[in-house]
């Protein structure tokens, strides 16, 4: 890892990716680096999830997917600006289209990224074959160490 690599780390505001960028923040720190969080916005499933009426005009799913951009830059501004308080002056978002999974590791490998930090939900089994894991998707295809950091991970501050 150098300074001349950023650190990048998924982030959907959710407990996990709240953990998962508080490591990767004091990661970033100790190295100089630049904190980049990436918000993954995939439009497909979002349009899939609201089709129950099959009649949803190519309007309405663009709204749909607009509104949840707008979401997570106002949620990614917040965090940006936290985290400029507290010290780390190196740090930007992006906003990314597509599946989760992919669209983080191929960022990463794109930005040539010393590391990714996700937060994990803890499923296993049958559920997490079910739902897919980004953070499984990305602890396999990222092209740089991936720090995973579990529900159960202690914050000792």
């Amino acid at each position: 890892m150098s300074p001349d690599q950023p650190v990048a780390v998924g982030f959907d505001g959710s407990e996990g990716s709240r953990r998962a960028l508080r490591h990767a923040a004091a990661i970033a720190a100790a190295l100089g680096a630049e904190l980049i969080l990436l918000h993954v916005v995939d439009s497909e499933q979002m349009i899939t999830a609201h089709a129950d009426d099959r009649a949803m005009s190519s309007a309405h799913a663009r709204e749909l997917v607009d509104a949840e951009r707008s979401d997570a830059e106002a949620q990614l501004t917040a965090a940006v600006a936290r985290l400029r308080e507290e010290g780390i002056t190196s740090v930007r978002f992006e906003i990314l289209e597509g599946r989760a999974g992919r669209a983080i590791s191929r960022r990463a490998g794109e930005l040539d990224s010393s590391l990714v930090a996700m937060g994990t939900r803890g499923h296993s089994g049958l559920l997490r074959a079910v739902l897919g894991s980004v953070a499984d998707h990305v602890a396999h295809h990222a092209p740089c160490a991936v720090l995973l950091v579990g529900a159960d991970a202690g914050d000792e501050d």
